[in-house]
């Protein structure tokens, strides 16, 4: 793999997990979410962007998604991991409570 090829695969790994927190924002402001309605909406928006942008990438050509195809149940399974990454990143799955424990299980 390329150099070339590994930055357009993190720059539209970053534009999707981007565009999910601002559809999640806009979908929880939107419904009024709280609690559990909200961290089921940015996974499934998550997901569901993410399956959007596959198929408009292979329609276009751009983003590392312009030669993805469906050709087995890995790339399915790609897909709704990126989804599913996604949507952690933008309900706050990173947030500072589980840095702080994901830094405690390191210094032991």
């Amino acid at each position: 793999m390329e150099l070339t090829e590994i930055i357009n695969n993190l720059g539209t790994l970053g534009g999707v997990a981007a565009l999910t927190v601002f559809l999640t924002e806009f979908l929880v402001n939107w419904f009024s979410l709280t609690g559990k309605s909200k961290v089921w909406t940015s996974w499934l928006s998550g997901i569901l962007l993410t399956v959007a942008l596959v198929f408009a990438g292979r329609l276009f050509g751009f983003g590392a998604f312009a030669e993805f195809t469906f050709s087995g149940v890995t790339d399915y399974a790609i897909v709704l991991i990126i989804g599913l990454f996604s949507g952690l990143t933008s309900n706050g799955i990173f947030s500072s409570g589980f840095l702080e424990g994901l830094l405690k299980l390191i210094r032991k």
